[in-house]
């Protein structure tokens, strides 16, 4: 090798060096990406953010209640169990549908019990309420419900249950203003009827009382759920309760936002000045009760009315302490309401696509930040 080839040899070795070093020097956190500014994805810092930032609840018990809007809470906290992996108690697959059993740890035809106790992080399917065996299952979970005014609730079980139809005679087309026209010729059918637990009494019943429903039992049931809630949602506040699921939860805004499951069925499918959101709650008002039905309802379902007047009082005593305590629990409702009307306006739910539910929650967070 020629001195002149030598030198050019040396001479690339020591620039290749001091471009190593020159790279080895440069701030590392310049090819990094930036540190996820939560400010700007949820607005400016405030106690409502610090709770999205704190850490959310995994274990939680959804005590599902018939015809309250229960399917809709539900699929919000399917999807969250989906999302993050969490272990569900669920129902055995081709198993008769078990809507009004109790959980057993020890019967396998109904739930399927496959994790050892303490190993699972939630129950959300319809369950009768018992709260010490589902505690063996799940440490330390969060009990939640939703409970309806059963005024309402009667009309709706009424028009979706046919078994409860073919009771009081189906055959000839009676409906729930007539029952209740004449209630001592109705009441004894329904009550006699193999599925009275659908019409007669069925929060009380799906919160693990028996009938009759004596009201010593009652108050004993509504102090101990008192003790054991951390919330009793209400469907005529619908939007309210799952603002107040999220803050509970602890999770993020975009994880309650949720295309409601079903809708009132006397509204047409195609009427676009309607959404699904003031379809859910219509609460049929179609149907007009006069003094007297509401009189001969307040005697059949006193059950109930004494489990939801109680927990309405108490719903509303917790948005007053929590509008109190942040300032911001009325403006969340209002984007909530929001979101649910745009992206539910003229359509009917049932021929959306599932991803329809991952593009409302993207435009949600973006509406909020």
């Amino acid at each position: 090798m020629s001195k002149s080839s030598f030198r050019s040899c040396c001479l690339l070795g020591v620039v290749g060096v001091v471009l190593l070093l020159a790279l080895q020097t440069v701030n590392k956190s310049s090819f990094a990406k930036p540190p996820i500014k939560y400010a700007k994805l949820y607005g400016p810092v405030s106690s409502e953010t610090s709770e999205t930032l704190a850490t959310p609840v995994r274990n939680f018990v959804f005590v599902k209640t018939h015809k309250t809007g229960s399917t809709s809470v539900r699929d919000i906290l399917k999807r969250y169990i989906r999302s993050h992996g969490l272990i569900e108690i669920a129902t055995r697959k081709g198993s008769p549908p078990m809507k009004n059993q109790f959980l057993e740890i020890n019967n396998n035809r109904t739930y399927r019990v496959v994790h050892r106790p303490g190993e699972y992080n939630a129950l959300v399917s319809h369950c009768r309420y018992r709260k010490s065996v589902a505690d063996k299952l799940i440490r330390n979970p969060i009990y939640l419900t939703i409970l309806r005014n059963p005024y309402t609730l009667f009309l709706s079980a009424f028009d979706f249950f046919s078994v409860v139809r073919q009771c009081v005679g189906a055959a000839t087309e009676i409906g729930p203003l007539e029952v209740l026209d004449n209630p001592r010729i109705y009441y004894n059918k329904l009550r006699k009827c193999a599925f009275h637990w659908h019409i007669l009494n069925p929060m009380a019943y799906d919160l693990g009382l028996e009938p009759p429903y004596d009201d010593k039992d009652v108050r004993s049931k509504i102090r101990e759920m008192d003790e054991a809630f951390s919330l009793v949602m209400i469907m005529e506040h619908y939007p309210e309760s799952i603002v107040m699921l999220r803050r509970i939860l602890k999770w993020n805004l975009t994880d309650v936002v949720m295309m409601p499951a079903r809708t009132h069925p006397n509204f047409k499918k195609n009427d676009e000045k309607v959404s699904d959101y003031e379809k859910l709650v219509a609460h049929h008002q179609d149907a007009v009760l006069t003094d007297r039905h509401k009189e001969v309802l307040r005697d059949w379902l006193r059950a109930d009315f004494l489990i939801y007047n109680h927990f309405l009082k108490v719903f509303h005593e917790k948005i007053r302490d929590e509008e109190r305590r942040t300032g911001s629990f009325a403006f969340e409702v209002e984007r909530y309401k929001d979101a649910m009307v745009n992206f539910t306006k003229g359509k009917d739910i049932r021929s959306l696509p599932r991803d329809r539910q991952s593009q409302m929650a993207e435009w949600y967070e973006k509406k909020t930040a």
